[in-house]
C-alpha cells in the first residue's frame, strides 16, 4: 500500500544538472584539476567528496578535499541567481495530485540545505516540501541508503510502501538498498536505462497515481 514518495531534486525534479556541471568545473578549475565531462559523470556514479579525494592524490594538490570543495556552494548559489532553473515536464502537476490525493512526499537530496533552499525559492517550492532529508543530515552520502531512510521516517512510513523517483545510479541504488521500488526519470547527464528501476519515465505525465499503488500493492 503506497504510504509516501520521496524524491531527488537535482535532475528529477529540477533540470539543474548543467548548472551542476559547470559550478563543478570551475571550482576543479581553481584548483588546477583538468576538467572533462568523463569527471562529472564519475562523481555522479560515487561522490563529489570521493572523486576529489582521487582527483587530489592524482594530481598532487596540496590543498585539502575541504578547501577543495568549499568553494562549490558559492560557485553553486551564484549561478542559481543567475539561471532560470525549468522544472521537469509534468513536476509541478504530478505534486500537486499527490497533494491532492492525501499522499505525502518528501526531498532526499544530497545537495547542502541552502542550496535546496535557493532551488526551491528559485521555482516558487519555498512552501511544496514539508519533509526534506538533506546532505546536512546523514553520515552516509547516497549510493548508501542513509538519505532515504531518512526521508521515509520523516514520512512515518516503512521503506516498502514508498517509491523513489530518481535519474542518476548512485540515487537509484540508495533508494533500492533503503528497500524502496523506484522509478527512474530520463536525464539527459545519464541517458538510459538506471539499471534497478522498476519503470523508466521520460516525464511526469508518463506516470500516474495508480502506477504507484500498483508498484507498492
Amino acid at each position: 500500500m503506497l504510504k509516501g514518495v520521496i524524491f531527488d531534486l537535482d535532475g528529477t525534479l529540477l533540470d539543474t544538472m548543467p548548472i551542476w556541471d559547470a559550478a563543478i568545473a570551475e571550482t576543479y578549475a581553481a584548483a588546477q584539476v583538468p576538467y572533462d565531462h568523463e569527471i562529472y559523470r564519475r562523481i555522479m556514479r560515487s561522490t563529489i567528496t570521493d572523486v576529489t579525494s582521487e582527483l587530489k592524490a592524482e594530481y598532487q594538490i596540496a590543498a585539502s578535499v575541504d578547501d577543495i570543495l568549499e568553494p562549490l556552494r558559492a560557485n553553486f548559489l551564484r549561478r542559481v541567481g543567475q539561471s532560470k532553473i525549468e522544472k521537469k515536464p509534468g513536476a509541478e502537476e504530478f505534486l500537486q495530485a499527490l497533494a491532492t490525493a492525501g499522499v505525502p512526499f518528501a526531498l532526499a537530496t544530497s545537495s547542502w540545505r541552502e542550496v535546496v533552499d535557493a532551488l526551491l525559492a528559485a521555482v516558487g517550492w519555498e512552501d511544496r516540501f514539508s519533509f526534506m532529508a538533506t546532505g546536512d543530515d546523514i553520515e552516509d552520502d547516497k549510493p548508501a541508503p542513509d538519505i532515504y531512510q531518512h526521508a521515509a521516517r520523516l514520512l512515518d512510513c516503512g521503506p516498502q510502501t514508498c517509491v523513489a523517483f530518481e535519474d542518476a545510479p548512485k540515487g537509484v541504488a540508495s533508494a533500492k538498498a533503503a528497500g524502496m521500488k523506484v522509478i527512474g526519470i530520463a536525464d539527459a547527464s545519464f541517458g538510459l536505462p538506471l539499471d534497478g528501476t522498476e519503470r523508466m519515465i521520460q516525464s511526469y505525465n508518463d506516470v500516474t497515481l495508480d502506477d504507484l499503488h500498483s508498484l507498492t500493492a
